[in-house]
């Protein structure tokens, strides 16, 4: 099997922003069309304020069918790392 190289995954991170006011719908629209697990979440003011994963977005499907707002249920203590 052959695996994508590190350029490869690089991602433009605008790309990857959703707003805290997204719908558990659209971001799962989002995780398909982008082919992503993870997405960035900021507010109003455009400051970074967590980040929503695919499982957490499908489990909110399941109990709520979508309507949920991501700012509800992002995680907000992340920890990043650069290359």
């Amino acid at each position: 099997m052959q695996y994508p190289s590190l350029s490869e995954l690089k991602r433009n991170c605008s790309d990857l922003l959703v707003d805290e006011s997204t719908t558990v719908r659209r971001a799962a629209e989002l995780f398909i069309t982008m082919n992503v697990s993870q997405l960035i979440v900021r507010n109003c003011s455009n400051q970074l304020t967590g980040i929503i994963s695919e499982n957490t977005v499908i489990r909110e499907l399941m109990n709520s069918g979508g309507a949920t707002l991501i700012g509800a249920i992002q995680s907000r203590h992340v920890e990043s790392a650069r290359e």
